[in-house]
């Protein structure tokens, strides 16, 4: 009877470095930013053309005039009136903490 050893193959990790992680998502970032622009170029003007239902080959777009609306200013109001700061605390809560990333394309490396 032969027996038989099997070894485990090696690890191998593929996770890119930070520093590529940082490169590519400036990347995405930059194109998602010249995609916006591209975006709001082209809502100008289909909206230029007047409310109604605009129709592509695989898309539509709906056109609408949205009349003029109020908003109150609650805040603005609540400050009129002086609130007591236990009634500032009594309806105030805790927001959870988050994570933010900012990714900006670094001077000289465009």
């Amino acid at each position: 009877m032969t027996t038989t050893t099997h070894t485990a193959a090696p690890v191998i990790n593929l996770t890119p470095s930070i520093e590529l992680m940082v490169d590519e998502l400036g990347q995405l970032q930059d194109q998602a930013a010249a995609l916006a622009q591209q975006i709001d170029s082209l809502k100008s003007t289909i909206k230029a053309a007047g409310a109604g239902r605009y129709l592509g080959t695989r898309w539509q777009s709906l056109v609408s005039d949205v009349a003029e609306s109020t908003k109150v200013d609650w805040q603005a109001v609540a400050q009129h009136f002086d609130p007591s700061y236990q009634l500032i605390t009594a309806h105030t809560k805790a927001v959870p903490a988050t994570v933010r990333i900012v990714t900006t394309l670094q001077k000289g490396k465009a």
